[in-house]
């Protein structure tokens, strides 16, 4: 990971682009967030910028910097807090890979410090969002657009994660068998509100920042990717009731759905990562920790809302697990590996899907750029052929619809999962610490 950007270089093109002299005194890489490089400069006389570049890898690396831009500029001139951009490279120019310059903002990141009163005014930002950027006249169809998002996902995360992850799968089939029905009209989407994703002064929201994941959609989109984002900080109605505040009543089960569909595209994400970490496209450390934490949370979340179902919490375990906080990465990881190490007694398919963390952990512990394929194919028992059985069995059932017969294999992929989200909480409690366990960018 390039950890230094040249001072003259930077003084350069910041003297081109803004027309005047200007020599940069300082650079420091932003340490929150994984999608994109985040840079906050200061010039000699005091002025702050923050240079937004594209990552050489990561979960988030379709995304692109000049849509990032265009959005911010528009948003910009309406009045919402958003940051002022300055320029925009798209080929990078001496900086290798698309980037662009704005203001820095007000405000400093909430971290734990998340108040219903932050996430009531997030819910009344979101309404006011949607009701100045309706894009167009006439209503469409939600099933039709909802159609087509589905046929997205599927083609972004089934190769590394749907086609491996039965849980993630049979959640998808349920998305495709209750598609909402409802008219709407599209809305500019902010993609990714949250804390993580908002800087505070005092009670008040200051700055909406990181908007690579905007697009035009159904407003319920950015309230069920809200919902997501403030689990573990205050309860979902609070952001709902702020939002409501501003428009009325919404669609509930819509809702739902949209909630269930954010739960996976973060989950998607942080597998995404893991990947770009496991394959050697990235180095970074914090993607594959995120993504052992945050994917069978957040699929654990995802069924909780489609199907009312409730894991169990460390029952598997009884008291042997150490959930303590961790007070860095190093440590979260070794006592990861000691809670893999105390298991005993499980199915081949949870000892598989074991190992496979067990690989990854150990070659983050030992310091490796990537994980050793060696070490991947001893992890890999499991052949292609059976999880795909699973799966197909598992979606099959789904395809059901709402009946008695569903139910068993709901609870029993919630509670497999549950069980691996258990053994990877000293890596949920330090990204607790560090940001918010909901992160996965």
């Amino acid at each position: 990971m390039n950890e230094h950007i040249d001072l003259q270089v930077l003084s350069s093109l910041f003297s081109k682009f803004l027309s005047r002299p200007v020599v940069i005194k300082s650079t420091e890489r932003s340490s929150l967030g994984n999608g994109q490089e985040t840079w906050f400069v200061q010039t000699v006389d005091g002025d702050k910028y923050v240079l937004r570049r594209t990552a050489a890898a990561g979960p988030l690396e379709w995304t692109d910097r000049e849509s990032e831009y265009l959005v911010l500029q528009q948003l910009h001139a309406l009045g919402l807090p958003v940051p002022r951009v300055h320029w925009f490279e798209p080929q990078g120019g001496l900086l290798e890979r698309s980037y662009f310059v704005m203001d820095e903002m007000p405000g400093k990141p909430p971290r734990q410090n998340v108040s219903e009163h932050h996430m009531f005014q997030l819910g009344v930002i979101l309404a006011k969002l949607h009701t100045q950027t309706k894009t167009q006249e006439q209503p469409v169809s939600a099933q039709v657009h909802f159609s087509q998002l589905l046929i997205n996902v599927r083609a972004r995360y089934t190769e590394h994660f749907l086609a491996l992850d039965p849980l993630s799968a049979t959640l998808v089939v349920w998305l495709e068998q209750n598609l909402p029905v409802e008219e709407f009209l599209p809305v500019r989407l902010w993609g990714d509100p949250g804390p993580h994703n908002f800087l505070v002064e005092g009670d008040t929201i200051s700055a909406l920042l990181d908007w690579e994941m905007s697009s035009v959609g159904h407003p319920l989109e950015d309230l069920g990717s809200a919902f997501w984002s403030c689990m573990g900080f205050v309860e979902t109605s609070v952001v709902r009731n702020g939002y409501e505040s501003i428009t009325g009543s919404i669609n509930i089960s819509t809702l739902r759905w949209c909630e269930v569909l954010a739960h996976i595209i973060r989950a998607g994400q942080a597998r995404d990562g893991m990947h770009q970490f496991v394959i050697g496209r990235s180095n970074d450390p914090i993607l594959p920790a995120m993504g052992l934490a945050l994917v069978s949370a957040n699929l654990i979340r995802a069924a909780c809302a489609a199907w009312d179902t409730i894991p169990h919490t460390h029952s598997t375990h009884g008291d042997s697990l150490d959930t303590t906080a961790p007070e860095d990465l190093l440590s979260a990881i070794e006592r990861c590996i000691a809670n893999l190490n105390s298991i005993t007694n499980q199915d081949r398919w949870t000892l598989n899907r074991l190992k496979i963390a067990e690989a990854v952990l150990l070659g983050l512990h030992n310091g490796c750029s990537q994980v050793s394929l060696n070490q991947l194919s001893a992890a890999l028992e499991l052949s292609n052929a059976e999880i795909g059985g699973i799966l197909e069995t598992c979606c099959r059932l789904e395809s059901f619809g709402e009946s008695a017969t569903m139910k068993p294999h709901r609870q029993i992929l919630v509670d497999q999962y549950s069980r691996q989200r258990d053994l990877m909480e000293p890596l949920l409690s330090y990204f607790g610490k560090t940001t918010s366990t909901s992160v996965a960018k």
